[in-house]
């Protein structure tokens, strides 16, 4: 028996500010991507900023600079708490090693694995991260693919 191929949750994020510790994220869009380079899905959400976090004055200078992004990045949000849990399920339905990948891994990676975390109480990921180089390669080879896995 063969053992399921991996699958790469690609993932990115706006948030308030530039610190997981005091700042909420906004709002985050995943590509799943399967280690032979077939896309499988997508998952994106909006976020209510938590109410414990703030907001960084420069962040939000910037947003104001860019009004469109502000407004995909916050229109219609829903709880933090719904939210993760839906992604974590979401991540957890798919078999074989499911890894991470962001850029910058860093920050992408503390503000989604604090939030599954704080809801979920364990990663719905089993490996560690990767960079992201190879997969972005990957996923703009396949962009005119069909999500079929």
């Amino acid at each position: 028996m063969t053992e399921p191929l991996a699958h790469y949750f690609v993932t990115d994020i706006e948030c308030d500010g530039p610190s997981p510790l005091t700042n909420s994220m906004l709002s985050f869009a995943t590509v799943v991507v399967r280690e032979d380079g077939e896309l499988c899905g997508e998952f994106e959400a909006v976020l209510q900023p938590r109410p414990d976090k703030q907001t960084d004055e420069r962040t939000m200078a910037f947003w104001k600079t860019h009004p469109e992004a502000w407004s995909a990045a916050t229109s219609n949000p829903e709880p933090p708490r719904e939210v993760m849990e839906r992604f974590a399920n979401w991540v957890e339905s798919y078999a074989g090693k499911r890894s991470f990948a962001a850029r910058p891994l860093a920050f992408d990676l503390e503000l989604v694995i604090s939030e599954v975390l704080r809801v979920y109480k364990h990663s719905a990921f089993t490996t560690s991260t990767y960079r992201t180089f190879s997969i972005w390669v990957t996923i703009l080879k396949s962009s005119e693919q069909q999500l079929s896995c």
